[in-house]
């Protein structure tokens, strides 16, 4: 099975949920072994890494990740959209643990006790790293994020007004 980066953070962001930290990485062994991994992958300027690539700690933490999670993500159908919302269409898949928006915006899915959930990740300016972790959620399906990412990116889609 192959990882994509955006697993990795859908990964640390379920064990960052389940033992929060005023310390980040300090109260998860999982996720700071995933912290290690999702470095490596920068470095190394890799878009995925294979289960064999991982060592027994990162195996074990990634397995927050289900490979046959119930409900609607990441395929979008008739019941997950909202018919009036052209724009869920331009969310892509990325990895089986994320949805990418044209726009830098995540939907990462992770699982706690056995019931998913969903965090909208902003996107992040990598030169100047501003708005760097900053996520919304969690929310018990994928529509209510897509749908706060909607209410947060209006104002950049309303037409200027001509002066």
């Amino acid at each position: 099975m192959n990882f994509a980066i955006s697993d990795i953070e859908a990964a640390i962001g379920g064990w960052r949920m389940r033992s929060p930290s005023d310390e980040a990485f300090a109260a998860s062994a999982e996720a700071r072994a995933l912290a290690r991994l999702y470095g490596a992958v920068i470095v190394h300027g890799c878009g995925s890494i294979t289960d064999a690539s991982l060592d027994d700690a990162q195996r074990d933490a990634l397995r927050i990740l289900s490979p046959h999670p119930p409900g609607e993500f990441p395929a979008m159908n008739a019941d997950a959209a909202d018919t009036n919302d052209d724009s869920q269409r331009k969310w892509r898949a990325s990895g089986d643990f994320a949805l990418l928006h044209p726009s830098g915006w995540t939907i990462a899915r992770y699982s706690v006790h056995d019931e998913w959930r969903y965090l909208l990740w902003e996107p992040v300016d990598r030169c100047t790293a501003t708005r760097s972790n900053q996520f919304h959620g969690p929310f018990e399906n994928v529509r209510d994020a897509m749908r706060l990412q909607r209410e947060l990116t209006a104002h950049l889609q309303q037409p200027e007004m001509a002066a």
